[in-house]
């Protein structure tokens, strides 16, 4: 009987749980960093005008085609890093080798193809820093309402300082402290938009619906929507930079060996310790000023830069190297391209949904504005998450900024072979992209910024189509991605290694098929949003009037009655639920429809015939001069002043919740705090009655008085009363609350000559809630 060979030992499941740990820690440490850089291009400022402009008109319904363009993102940039890493060249490279030298007309190449193609890459970099600097400018006006737009534009323009301390990060090696900044800035735009996030209330039931495709999307206006958000999604410099970084050997690079230094005797160190200290500060003015040229000088060819005409004339990487490198590599860029970006882009577009869904059409319009969004986030939500929003948008184009211009010299290496630092890149790309900005800033202003960051999407849809089909074609070609195998004979003639000794990386006919498919739904994108522009009729406002009162009407029908309440039930009941919280508060909460275009928000001051909880004693700042100056001082008013009073309070030295002003002095502080103030509603106007000869009747009437106001979708909340007040009392007060809302939106059966002017503002839904019960409508209101 012949004995059975011993078999090899399974592996247990902690030896492979630790090849896995393994694993992750060399994913961690050596590989990870290029696809969080990558994806720093997919939410640029640019694409957060698209995702606000959706989520505002459409609610959830677009994030289906989020994170379709996610998925096309992820699938293009895969493409880019499989021809970097397994050819060593990077996609500028490999169409100046395809296009330069073609075996016939290469002339005619070189000036119909590979020039143009050059030109158009170099007008997606200029336009994609154009949108950095809008955004960032933007955001440092948001950040800092004292900056007029063009200082903003002037000081976003030379922050070439980020890139100073940095190496140059298309060398041969990775450059960890740039991939460390990049990956804090995403970190930051990521956390930021969680914490606004979570400062609003979401649907969290119906916007994940919204990942799920619908007929909503092929609606006219939201499938002109959806080509936006599929234009402003997939950035052809990323393509670029992707192929670049992939290029580099991130396991081979070790720091150099440390230098050799000879000791000396106690007594020669001693007698020259006096020159040493002399020379020592010779030797760091010198490394200074090296280090200053060190930044202006031309580098060395990157390790992706080739001589040669053909690709037949050239080998591809290594074996060895693509199988440590490539799988890694993918990784990195699906997760981070999906873990981030589409994460990023569907956030924004969430809170739009959830902030402005409910504004009217022509509010709807303007929510694309960045401005109009960090407004109506502050009176919504809050100020806090409106600087939130701010910081998150400036992390945002810093990121983007620096991307941008490190694609721009992999682009204008690899057409042209010419090299030149990143300082002097950043320096000319910005002084393109300066010019334009600064002009239509100082002329035409936030309107003229809003489109001319529309119009840098616009250039980049349209190049888009014309970087990826050489991308397609390169990765399809099997003489462009084999592999010469480890054990394969070497060459001893020039025709090449025979097709059995080489390993075929290049796509499959199912990759091939659906990377053409993505590009001709980019072309059909673009033919779409061309025919559009030039078709497309603006309706007038009596068109969104009658749309807008047949979507009311709609509405009114669906709403659902039956759960309904008189206010005497609902007292009753929600003072059961609070039988613990004896003195919590009762909370009316009142639904205007504001959509009919032309509704000033609604507000009032009123005296509670009982008042809830105390009242938070006002700070009133006034302007006054004189006997009416005199006057304030004795109604209450804690600050009174003149012009002097104007540096306190833009520097934040002197804060008030209500400030008047004389007509005498109106005139001199408008100019100064009309920006500062007018976004928070502090700025004294006529209308308000803030403008007044009679400061101190007015202070007298609104002392002991509560203030309503709506916000921007048109919601009223105000506590009315204690839950242990009788019943009665809370009925006095709800009246008397609701009758001042009612005056105000006109909602009253007799109206004076002033307020017949106004238009009347429907109430849609009249609750009473509690801090914990659910608010129940009320039917007698």
């Amino acid at each position: 009987m012949v004995a059975s060979l011993p078999r090899a030992p399974s592996r247990t499941p902690f030896a492979r749980l630790r090849k896995v740990g393994a694993t992750v820690h060399i994913h961690a440490k050596k590989h990870a960093g290029v696809g969080i850089v990558c994806a720093v291009a997919y939410f640029d400022p640019g694409n957060w005008g698209v995702d606000l402009q959706a989520g505002s008109q459409f609610q959830y319904r677009l994030l289906f085609v989020v994170l379709l363009a996610g998925i096309f993102a992820a699938v293009l940039q895969v493409l880019a890093t499989r021809l970097g890493c397994v050819t060593g060249l990077d996609l500028a490279s490999h169409c100046r080798v395809l296009f330069y030298d073609r075996p016939k007309r290469p002339l005619l190449w070189r000036r119909l193809v590979l020039y143009p193609l050059y030109v158009l890459s170099e007008v997606a970099i200029i336009s994609t820093d154009l949108a950095e600097l809008l955004g960032s400018a933007i955001a440092l006006c948001l950040l800092f309402p004292r900056l007029e737009l063009w200082h903003g534009v002037l000081i976003t323009a030379f922050d070439v300082v980020f890139l100073l301390a940095l190496k140059d990060p298309l060398r041969s090696t990775p450059v960890k402290l740039f991939e460390f900044i990049i990956a804090g800035l995403v970190m930051a735009v990521l956390i930021c938009m969680v914490i606004i996030i979570s400062k609003v209330d979401v649907n969290w039931a119906k916007s994940f619906e919204g990942f799920l495709p619908s007929k909503y999307m092929f609606g006219n206006n939201a499938l002109y929507t959806s080509v936006g958000i599929l234009g402003a999604t997939v950035m052809p410099h990323s393509l670029f930079l992707g192929s670049a970084l992939a290029t580099q050997d991130r396991l081979s690079g070790e720091p150099p060996p440390p230098a050799v230094v000879k000791t000396e005797s106690p007594h020669i160190a001693g007698s020259r310790q006096s020159s040493l200290k002399t020379l020592c500060g010779i030797v760091r003015l010198n490394r200074v000023s090296e280090y200053l040229a060190s930044l202006f000088r031309t580098p060395p060819p990157s390790q992706s830069s080739t001589r040669v005409k053909r690709h037949a004339d050239r080998e591809n990487n290594s074996f060895n190297f693509i199988r440590s490198h490539l799988n890694h590599a993918i990784f990195d860029v699906v997760g981070s391209l999906l873990g981030f970006a589409v994460l990023i882009n569907s956030a924004i577009l969430i809170l739009a949904g959830t902030v402005f869904f409910q504004l009217d059409v022509s509010q709807q319009a303007k929510t694309a504005s960045l401005f109009d969004a960090y407004q109506l986030i502050r009176d919504t939500v809050g100020a806090a998450a409106a600087t939130v929003f701010a910081i998150a948008l400036l992390a945002a184009g810093q990121s983007s900024s620096i991307i941008a211009t490190v694609a721009g010299q992999a682009v204008s290496e690899g057409f042209l072979n010419w090299r030149v630092s990143p300082v002097v890149r950043r320096l000319l790309t910005r002084l393109i992209a300066v010019i334009p900005s600064v002009a239509v800033a100082v002329a035409v202003g936030r309107p003229g910024i809003d489109a001319l960051l529309v119009a840098s999407q616009v250039i980049l849809a349209i190049v888009l189509p014309f970087i990826t089909l050489p991308l397609i074609y390169l990765t399809s070609s099997k003489t462009v991605m084999r592999v010469r195998k480890p054990d394969a004979p070497t060459l001893t003639s020039e025709a090449g290694p025979s097709w059995d000794d080489t390993v075929d990386y290049s796509n499959s006919n199912f990759t091939t098929i659906l990377s053409l498919f993505i590009w001709l739904v980019m072309v059909t994108a673009n033919l779409y949003v061309i025919k559009g522009q030039s078709t497309r009729k603006i309706p007038s406002k009596k068109a969104m009037a009658a749309k807008l009162r047949r979507r009311a009407a709609k509405e009114a029908k669906l709403v659902d009655h039956s759960g309904d309440m008189s206010l005497d039930s609902a007292i009753s009941v929600l003072r059961a639920l609070e039988v613990a919280r004896p003195h919590g508060c009762y909370e009316l909460f009142v639904k205007a429809d504001l959509r009919g275009g032309g509704i000033a928000v609604p507000k009032g001051r009123i005296n509670i015939p009982r008042e809830p909880k105390p009242k938070a004693e006002d700070t009133i700042l006034v302007f006054a001069e004189g006997r009416q100056a005199e006057e304030a001082k004795r109604a209450g008013a804690q600050i009174v002043g003149g012009t002097e009073l104007i540096e306190g309070i833009l520097s934040n030295r002197l804060r008030a919740n209500t400030i008047l002003c004389t007509p005498a002095l109106i005139r001199a502080i408008t100019p100064k705090l009309g920006r500062f103030l007018g976004p928070m509603g502090l700025m004294p106007a006529e209308r308000r009655g803030t403008v007044t000869d009679d400061v101190a009747g007015y202070i007298k009437r609104i002392k002991n008085s509560f203030e309503w106001k709506a916000d921007r979708a048109g919601n009223i909340r105000m506590p009315i009363a204690r839950l242990d007040f009788p019943i009665d009392d809370v009925v006095k007060n709800f009246r008397h609350v609701l009758d001042s809302i009612k005056r105000v939106t006109g909602n009253v059966k007799k109206r004076d000559q002033e307020e017949s002017k106004r238009k009347v503002v429907p109430l849609m839904k009249v609750t009473l809630s509690t801090r914990s019960a659910p608010g129940i409508p009320i039917s007698d209101y």
